[in-house]
């Protein structure tokens, strides 16, 4: 029984498409700046005299001879000629094999490309055969992936890729037409010696190998997290913050070989238990020091009572007589005295 698939394609008329596969090309100018338009000779449609000694060298123009190629015009009426430009190459549009890459290849001079025609018609196309690193200098490759939900175009609709040894730069770019969060852009410039990662907000890191820097910058936080430990070797540290700066810790350990210096309009120090200073020396110079009103403050009220009652007792000599304190021992103790009155504020 004939099905109904089997009767339409009986039915049919198969034809092959107008577009085919014309002749293998020779490129004969260096496409520098990703023209679509590339100029090829179609070598399997050009023959050489036996006798002649033109060997097709694309340094020498005058050994390609004048190539005519006959075609029938859109009405399909009249047989017509055309003239190719004079030097035998072709004008070749770019055919797009890779669907999302809008940049033509940067074929060079020499290298071989597939020639497409369209029917019998002056319209040729090209695509490259077989990449040639060997004969390619400089290229330029940009990829975009849409982004979009409708067919309104914008600049946010596109994802971008661009791989440039013209340029020097290897460059990431998203969009944010699909409920992105904001956009980002990766860029490495091997020119410059840059590796920058920048966000839609302005916050970015990056690497500067001229400079030997690395640049953070956030409208926020920056967060470090090491389960184990957290090393920083320097020549010099610098930390400047416009608010505060707060450790929090179980033990905390400051050891400087040759100084530490403290300069600022107000310190306090508090320890819940004990706080303890070894040193063989240890100087303060101050206006006024204040200590606070716990059982320090009491330990230098007696000490300060006990001077004063060692005042006005009058000591007694080995006649068994009273003796005043001398002149230098009164000096001593109002010297002690007054420095007693300023620590107790």
């Amino acid at each position: 029984m004939v099905t109904e698939w089997e009767t339409r394609l009986k039915n049919q008329i198969l034809d092959n498409s107008y577009l085919h596969l014309y002749s293998i090309g020779v490129v004969i100018e260096d496409n520098v700046n990703n023209d679509f338009i590339i100029k090829a000779i179609p070598i399997e449609k050009i023959s050489f005299p036996e006798n002649s000694n033109k060997k097709g060298d694309l340094n020498h123009p005058s050994e390609f001879k004048p190539l005519n190629l006959p075609f029938i015009n859109k009405d399909k009426i009249s047989l017509e000629t055309l003239d190719l430009i004079k030097d035998n190459y072709l004008l070749c549009q770019w055919l797009n094999l890779d669907s999302n890459r809008i940049t033509p290849p940067n074929v060079h001079k020499g290298e071989l490309v597939r020639i497409y025609r369209y029917s019998n018609t002056p319209l040729f196309y090209w695509s490259v055969l077989n990449p040639n690193l060997e004969l390619r200098k400089r290229e330029h490759i940009v990829w975009e992936l849409s982004n979009k939900d409708s067919i309104k175009k914008t600049d946010e609709d596109r994802y971008r890729i661009v791989i440039s040894t013209k340029e020097k730069i290897i460059q990431l770019h998203t969009g944010v037409r699909d409920n992105e969060y904001t956009t980002y852009d990766l860029t490495l410039d091997t020119g410059n010696g840059n590796l920058k990662i920048l966000d839609g907000k302005g916050n970015f890191i990056e690497l500067d190998s001229r400079t030997d820097t690395i640049n953070i910058n956030t409208d926020n936080e920056i967060n470090i997290h090491a389960t184990n430990k957290y090393n920083l070797t320097t020549i010099d540290t610098n930390i400047n913050s416009s608010n505060s700066i707060k450790n929090l810790t179980t033990n905390y350990t400051l050891t400087a070989k040759n100084s530490i210096k403290t300069e600022t309009n107000i310190e306090d120090k508090k320890a819940n238990n004990s706080y303890t200073l070894t040193t063989p020396s240890y100087k303060v110079v101050s206006g006024s020091v204040s200590i606070g009103n716990g059982k320090d403050l009491d330990l230098i009220n007696l000490i300060s009572d006990l001077i004063t009652a060692i005042e006005n007792i009058q000591h007694v000599g080995n006649l068994g007589k009273p003796t005043t304190i001398t002149g230098s021992s009164r000096d001593m103790l109002e010297t002690i005295k007054s420095k007693f009155k300023r620590l107790k504020g």
